[in-house]
């Protein structure tokens, strides 16, 4: 597995974990956590790791502007898969667990 797709794969499993410990906790202690703001900040800290995940791809590429580019679209692309991912493992969590959507 390459150093990118390492970190990629590192971000997801954060990003998933941190997903199921907060809908577990707003499942259990409904009134004791601020859910959307610390959705907010798992989906701020999720785009940057993949900012970071994404920081030495594409080095083949000469043109510095091409590889600026490219990064940004992975990081953005990954990002989106990984909300959607979060997004699904979140709604059928909290919904085994009894909670409401």
């Amino acid at each position: 597995m390459s150093s990118t797709s390492a970190r990629i794969a590192l971000v997801a499993v954060s990003v998933i974990f941190a997903t199921v410990l907060l809908v577990v906790v707003d499942v259990k202690a409904p009134q004791s956590t601020p859910a959307l703001e610390v959705w907010l900040l798992i989906q701020i800290l999720a785009l940057a790791g993949t900012a970071w995940a994404t920081a030495r791809a594409f080095t083949s590429v000469e043109s510095r502007a091409k590889r600026i580019i490219a990064r940004v679209a992975t990081s953005l692309a990954v990002w989106l898969a990984l909300l959607l991912g979060a997004n699904i493992v979140g709604a059928n969590l909290k919904l085994a667990l009894g909670g409401s959507l």
